[in-house]
């Protein structure tokens, strides 16, 4: 099960060491596509991969993922991969 918020190892992008799962809907200003609802009306959930370094990693292990967040240089471009760490840079 994943949701916003959740962390997994990944450490197949070098200089980072995991990813960080994100939905649109909880953060300010981050882009959401339009989407449908399901048949029965429930919202259908989208989540952001989004990768984060070792330091991000230990930060939201120590502190929660929605500490990080709030580190965010710029929350509308975190979804959007440069290359470069998106919190704690």
């Amino acid at each position: 099960f994943l949701a916003h918020g959740h962390t997994i190892p990944f450490r197949s992008i070098g200089g980072f060491a995991a990813i960080l799962f994100v939905n649109p809907r909880f953060v300010e200003g981050l882009e959401c596509p339009s989407c449908t609802r399901f048949l029965d009306g429930s919202v259908v959930n989208l989540l952001w991969t989004v990768p984060i370094t070792q330091e991000e990693y230990d930060f939201a292990v120590q502190n929660s993922s929605a500490k990080l967040l709030e580190k965010a240089a710029d929350a509308s471009r975190i979804h959007i991969f440069d290359g470069k760490p998106k919190f704690l840079s």
